[in-house]
């Protein structure tokens, strides 16, 4: 075995290029699967950092053009509370919705 190891030392000494070709290859790989196993951690297995994370609720809007809910950008947030007689009501339309439509 050791001079099986020993003949392939000297065949990638001889080979510079290929020996950096694979380095790096290797390392952009590794470092990829690192990254989204980190970010698939943080999103998919970890709780939300909240004290009742299943009282956590998406604010749609209804698009009277398509008939679609859609999500609430900020500024459309702001709009809907200046419109509402009290913010509980733009606050708790995300509660009264299935969340599947």
């Amino acid at each position: 075995m050791w001079a099986d190891l020993i003949l392939v030392f000297r065949q990638l000494r001889n080979a510079p290029r290929f020996v950096l070709l694979a380095v790096t290859t290797l390392s952009l790989a590794i470092g990829a699967n690192s990254a989204v196993f980190s970010i698939a951690d943080a999103v998919l297995f970890r709780p939300l950092p909240y004290a009742n994370p299943e009282r956590v609720y998406i604010l749609r809007m209804l698009n009277p053009k398509t008939g679609k809910y859609l999500p609430l950008v900020p500024f459309q947030y702001l709009e809907a509370v200046a419109r509402a007689t009290c913010v509980e009501s733009v606050a708790g339309h995300g509660m009264l919705r299935d969340s599947s439509e």
